[in-house]
């Protein structure tokens, strides 16, 4: 009911607003590619490097499904001199190890909630005990690369934690006030001039909505009109299916300090 729902509000939608739906993947992909040429990134070098880097063992990057940080992130390795990355919001390790890969020669610092917090429990369907050691079992085998370092701790106390800044933070972690709010103000502080921050799953909707999804978005408006930060958007994912609607489209927010 509720997806049936969805689409009827969706029609209703693109009717009024069909100019703003993507009616292909093909038209996806071509303001993708808009999108990264707007900052100076190659996106077909960068699909291209990042399957080089994945290998045969985990398989060629599903240019229509998965989530497009992993091509961003190929892109900035392609084009800037990194010495330090952090992500902020390890989950599983899988993107850390990714990441480790892609900047071979730099350290990649990787920060999220310690085990015993209840909310590492509560998501991503790691409640029971086999679960969860399922879990903490692919993270060990995930962060075993000689450049990783992985830090247990709320992200709020980065700052006594972190005494090095970064060229390059992943800000994947709480989406929603009040872990959001200061996660943009420490990964600002500890920024390299001329860093870049890749920010996960912002809906860009009408101004005025303050419900949780709208967080993000707000806080990247803020910071561009106050010329903070050079805000710019791509693509989560490339799919009709996902990104069609712009409603419910997903984007990652690029931020240039």
């Amino acid at each position: 009911m509720r997806n049936q729902i969805k689409r009827i509000f969706s029609q209703v939608r693109k009717f009024k607003h069909g100019k703003s739906f993507f009616h292909t993947d093909e038209q996806c992909v071509s303001f993708q590619k808009a999108a990264f040429l707007r900052q100076g990134l190659d996106y077909d070098a960068s699909l291209l490097h990042l399957n080089k880097t994945l290998g045969l063992d985990r398989g060629p990057f599903l240019e229509l499904e998965q989530s497009h940080h992993w091509i961003v992130f190929t892109a900035l390795a392609l084009t800037m001199n990194v010495r330090r990355v952090l992500e902020i919001g390890t989950f599983d390790g899988e993107f850390t190890s990714t990441l480790a890969r892609l900047f071979p020669d730099a350290e990649v610092v990787t920060i999220d909630l310690p085990d015993a917090d209840s909310q590492v429990r509560a998501t991503y369907n790691r409640v029971s005990d086999t679960s969860f050691d399922k879990f903490l079992h692919k993270r060990a085998e995930n962060l075993s690369l000689s450049n990783i370092t992985s830090i247990s701790r709320n992200s709020f106390y980065l700052p006594e934690i972190a005494r090095e800044k970064f060229d390059v933070i992943w800000l994947d972690g709480d989406h929603t006030f009040p872990a959001l709010g200061w996660d943009f103000c420490n990964a600002y502080h500890l920024l390299e001039e001329g860093g870049v921050i890749v920010c996960d799953d912002v809906y860009r909707y009408p101004v005025g909505d303050r419900s949780p999804r709208a967080h993000s978005k707000l806080v990247l408006d803020y910071l561009a009109e106050r010329e903070i930060f050079k805000v710019d958007y791509v693509l989560k994912r490339l799919s009709r299916a996902d990104s069609a609607d712009p409603w419910h489209r997903k984007y990652l927010g690029l931020l240039k300090k």
